[in-house]
């Protein structure tokens, strides 16, 4: 089992921050490795949505769909990826919102296992998924910190 733990501080009040990152419309700003984000289906406190990747060095394109479970309550998001689960076994990722004096504390917490047909270690993967956690977590830091207003599509 692999599992990756990052977090950032971000200079905006947690009710906002967790509202922005779970406004999956916002995911093609927020992210730089995604070119579409469709919602399936939402409601109050669940959200299913398929993730399009821009296309890799080769051309290939990747999609899955995946859902967030909200808990707004505790600004807590238990997420996991649902089709195709390739390259893993599971996926899943819990997203905390720490609210300090002067911000948030993001937190994500992932959870997985490689496919046995995969290549890929865990370990691997581990490195992966922490270098992008911390590289798609600064770019969510700067494009709250330098929202001013409402947020337009």
């Amino acid at each position: 089992m692999g599992m990756t733990k990052n977090e950032i501080f971000i200079k905006e009040k947690h009710s906002r921050v967790f509202d922005i990152t779970n406004s999956i419309q916002l995911w093609t700003k927020l992210f730089s490795e995604y070119e579409k984000a469709e919602i399936i289906t939402q409601s109050n406190n669940y959200i299913k949505f398929k993730l399009t990747q821009y296309p890799d060095e080769y051309g290939k394109v990747y999609s899955w769909v995946s859902e967030r479970f909200l808990d707004k309550e505790n600004y807590i998001i238990h997420a996991r990826r649902i089709a195709p689960l390739y390259p893993f076994k599971y996926m899943s990722i819990i997203w905390e919102y720490v609210p300090l004096e002067n911000g948030t504390q993001m937190k994500w917490i992932q959870q997985f296992e490689m496919d046995d047909n995969c290549p890929i270690s865990d370990k691997a993967m581990e490195d992966n998924l922490n270098n992008g956690s911390k590289t798609e977590m600064r770019l969510i830091k700067n494009f709250i910190e330098k929202q001013v207003g409402d947020i337009s599509e």
